[in-house]
């Protein structure tokens, strides 16, 4: 998926059609994910293998929103937070 579809702000659906959250930052170093904002907190990290396409203005996930913290991760990956303070 080629890494220009995605932006901050885009909604976040899971497989399920369910919400998910907003894009908050897309991961820039050979796109390696991208940050998801949940209403309530709990940001999450999801790497690029989660996400099955971009219809729009929404990213639809490849898992259903009630999945999502079980796939995802709180931390990028170190070279995304090297890239960050940059």
């Amino acid at each position: 998926m080629p890494e220009s579809l995605l932006r901050e702000g885009m909604g976040v659906i899971g497989s399920d059609g369910q919400p998910v959250g907003r894009v908050r930052l897309v991961g820039s170093t050979d796109f390696a994910g991208l940050w998801i904002a949940r209403p309530g907190g709990g940001d999450v990290w999801v790497g690029p293998t989660l996400i099955r396409e971009v219809v729009g203005d929404e990213v639809i996930l490849s898992v259903p929103a009630d999945q999502v913290d079980q796939v995802s991760t709180s931390h990028a990956p170190m070279a995304e937070v090297e890239s960050e303070i940059d």
